[in-house]
């Protein structure tokens, strides 16, 4: 008689699309797909932004001369909550449409997600039986998912993100029949992202192919795919934030094989703190996952193997052969926050508070993706991680309000900007899902890695003591929540621009005689104020 064998297996698997198209030009393959498969109507899931400015209109105009019939579904929130996703479940029913096309980040994604699973399985319409693994038993809809931001690589993953709002915590849902059939990459669809936008989801992109490579489930297929990330995200992201072709090619690659990568493997504790922040303060992801990488980084250092000497590699750190074990993880560290930091990342977050790192470490433990970290983390070590992330903030700015000349120029003419530029302002507080009560004055944080000529470089980062209205750079008041303008009764942007320009003369020891003459409005006034600039950054 033999005795029985036991014989365990470790299998390794990878799950992608079944189609994905990649360069200018690719929404065309849209209607491709569409017919091939014999789809009948689609339902566009797209945000209102999106909509307006025209960026959904190059999907619908394919589908348009394509004879192909849709219905468009707006209500799409920054961080799709529960009554969200069973309102668009709903509407889609409503439509009698037999597919989804979703367009935009991982917001019209993730909504995507949700409502093609719930309909096939509709015993998980309360939504938050979703979280985790959920054992679904159907495919989602099918779904085309055509990204408009190079970061979630939400259309090769088989996650997805809800908020969950009575609980002011959000929920990763993890199941393999969630993944679009078909991604279209279009770096010409990410071209309208603005700066801001681009360099927090290029971030994001960059923690996923991070935390991808370390994870306790890596193996050889996922380190190759999350190493080539690194690399092209590394070379990419800067050039991506200036809007250059080259640029938005590399990112829209980057995130979407750091995506076919972490997808796969999972993630760790940077992720599962910025959904925490994300949930509590609104801190768009990007922005929560640019701030934890680098101190989650150090934490994670001694459970890496000789991983970070890669990552220096990957990122164009020179000489990592000839350094030692410690001298390559600080290289690999400093590369990431150096990335972070050109691209223009706030290193602060105004709204983190010390009696709500008890709740923000303990949602971050429950999270679906602290057991994938390399190290095994606490509630008190990540309590202790975000209270090391707070003093680190105030170490590295070690001060709240700009002093220098070159800040406070930019400071003086940040607030009259967004003022003028007021509705761009909202759009992209809107993008970054920042509460409306935070206001819309801008910091100098990340204006100064922007263009002031471009309106896209408006609104890039916000204060939340600006909510009552306070410009944070002179005292005076600029405008209030709702983005009205309250100094004197200011509403047209020429009354704006002279009142602009007035203050940047006071700032810049111009008599008023000479403003009148040479620089009436802050039209004749930005190429001085660009020789200043640069007069001033070379000091």
């Amino acid at each position: 008689m033999y005795a029985k064998e036991t014989i365990t297996t470790m299998a390794n698997r990878i799950m992608l699309n079944e189609t994905s198209y990649h360069g200018a030009g690719a929404i065309l393959e849209i209607a491709t797909e569409a017919k091939a498969h014999g789809f009948q109507k689609a339902f566009v899931c797209s945000d209102p932004d999106l909509i307006k400015f025209g960026v959904t209109k190059k999907v619908t105009d394919v589908l348009d001369k394509n004879g192909l019939v849709y219905e468009i579904y707006s209500d799409i929130k920054p961080n799709p909550t529960i009554q969200n996703v069973q309102h668009g479940v709903q509407a889609f029913k409503d439509s009698g449409a037999d597919y989804l096309i979703a367009i935009g980040g991982g917001s019209s994604m993730d909504t995507s997600k949700a409502i093609g699973i719930i309909i096939a399985n509709p015993e998980f319409e309360d939504v938050r039986s979703l979280e985790g693994v959920a054992p679904t038993k159907k495919p989602c809809v099918p779904i085309i998912a055509v990204p408009t931001t190079a970061g979630t690589a939400a259309e090769v993953t088989i996650n997805y993100v809800i908020t969950d709002v009575e609980k002011k915590r959000k929920f990763v849902c993890v199941d393999p029949h969630d993944m679009p059939i078909i991604a279209i990459v279009d770096p010409e669809m990410m071209s309208s992202m603005p700066k801001g936008l681009t360099a927090s989801t290029g971030m994001d992109a960059l923690t996923h192919a991070i935390e991808g490579y370390t994870t306790k489930a890596a193996w050889e297929m996922t380190d190759m795919f999350h190493l080539k990330a690194i690399e092209l995200i590394s070379k990419s992201l800067r050039s991506a934030v200036a809007n250059e072709k080259e640029g938005r090619e590399g990112m829209a690659l980057g995130e979407y094989i750091a995506g076919m990568g972490f997808s796969n493997v999972g993630l760790g504790i940077a992720h599962s703190m910025a959904h925490t922040l994300g949930a509590v303060y609104d801190t768009p992801h990007g922005v929560a996952c640019a701030m934890m990488l680098p101190i989650v980084m150090e934490y994670n250092a001694d459970c890496t193997g000789e991983k970070y000497r890669e990552i220096a590699r990957a990122m164009g750190v020179k000489g990592v052969d000839e350094m030692s074990v410690d001298e390559y993880r600080k290289a690999a560290i400093d590369a990431v926050q150096q990335l972070s930091v050109d691209v223009g990342i706030p290193t602060k977050l105004e709204a983190l508070k010390e009696e709500d790192l008890q709740f923000l470490a303990e949602s971050a433990h429950a999270d679906a993706c602290a057991p994938g970290n390399p190290k095994d983390a606490s509630v008190e070590d990540l309590k202790a991680l975000v209270a090391k992330f707070k003093m680190a903030v105030k170490a590295q700015t070690g001060k709240d309000f700009p002093t220098s000349a070159y800040e406070q120029l930019w400071g003086a003419i940040c607030a009259v900007f967004d003022s003028w530029m007021n509705e761009r302002a909202i759009l992209y507080r809107k993008m970054e899902g920042i509460p409306a009560e935070w206001g819309t004055a801008v910091s100098v944080q990340a204006m100064v890695f922007g263009n002031m000529g471009d309106t896209s470089a408006t609104g890039v980062c916000f204060s939340r003591d600006a909510g009552n209205g306070e410009d944070l750079f002179n005292g005076e008041y600029l405008i209030n929540a709702q983005g009205e303008d309250v100094v004197a009764g200011i509403r047209t942007p020429q009354q704006i621009t002279k009142i602009g320009s007035q203050r940047w003369a006071e700032r810049a020891g111009i008599s008023e005689e000479d403003r009148v003459a040479k620089y009436p409005s802050m039209e004749e006034a930005m190429p001085e104020i660009y020789r200043q600039l640069d007069e001033l950054q070379t000091k």
